[in-house]
């Protein structure tokens, strides 16, 4: 059908723009966005809109446009709520934060991290959840609150120590992970964390998924010892 073809084409679209974007040639992906966006309001594809809407404001984001990039995150966002898409409004919420914060509006960012907390909570994603609780662990510090920071950053690398080593069972069950280090315990170059035992090709698998969340809950972990050193001389708990 006609409406299908105009789906398919705007979907596309999109897809070619986001090539253009990281190839660095963000007047053409703008361009053809726009043309995404035109097409999928002509079928009513309102989800194809908001992932438009919210490349475009990547898009103006990297050139610094951040006031524009805002104003498309919260067109996209308002589609978003409207057909109850929560994973994208998680994320677009985040977004919305990370420009607040740029500009200083702390309580704000604040507040829009604790929605995209509940809604990334409420569809079941982890991955989202622990990136927002360590940002929210990082404005609480900066709010005044470093006991309620050091609490959601230890949760934040608790959930991401989990997932790494989910990275492991899902590629094959019978990978076997011992756990070295527990929670909390300082580390030098050359510490082991964790030993795995298993076969050689889910081991493998699943290294590089693991290796990156470890990394990312390193930096949690590093900034909640910070929070906690500063905390302990006052007997905050």
């Amino acid at each position: 059908s006609q409406i299908g073809h105009r789906w398919l084409e705007g979907n596309v679209l999109g897809n070619l723009a986001s090539l253009h974007g990281r190839q660095g040639r963000p007047s053409e992906a703008e361009a053809l966005l726009h043309r995404a966006i035109a097409m999928h309001r002509d079928v009513g594809d309102r989800n194809g809109e908001t992932m438009a809407l919210t490349n475009l404001g990547n898009v103006r984001r990297t050139q610094g446009r951040l006031a524009e990039a805002g104003h498309y995150y919260e067109e996209a966002l308002a589609i978003a709520r409207e057909i109850e898409e929560r994973r994208g409004a998680s994320l677009l919420l985040a977004e919305l934060a990370g420009l607040r914060f740029d500009d200083g509006l702390l309580e704000e960012s604040r507040q829009l991290l604790d929605e995209a907390l509940a809604f990334s909570r409420a569809v079941g994603d982890r991955v989202q959840e622990g990136e927002v609780l360590g940002r929210v662990a990082r404005l609480a510090r900066l709010l005044g609150d470093p006991t309620e920071a050091a609490a959601l950053a230890a949760r934040a690398v608790e959930i991401m120590l989990d997932l790494a080593l989910t990275a492991f069972r899902l590629t094959d069950p019978a990978i076997k992970a011992l756990i070295e280090r527990e929670d909390g315990h300082a580390l030098k170059a050359g510490d082991a964390i964790a030993v795995l035992e298993g076969p050689a090709r889910g081991l493998l698998t699943g290294e590089r998924v693991a290796l990156n969340l470890l990394c990312h809950l390193s930096g949690i972990a590093s900034a909640t010892a910070a929070i906690v050193a500063a905390v302990r001389p006052h007997k905050a708990r």
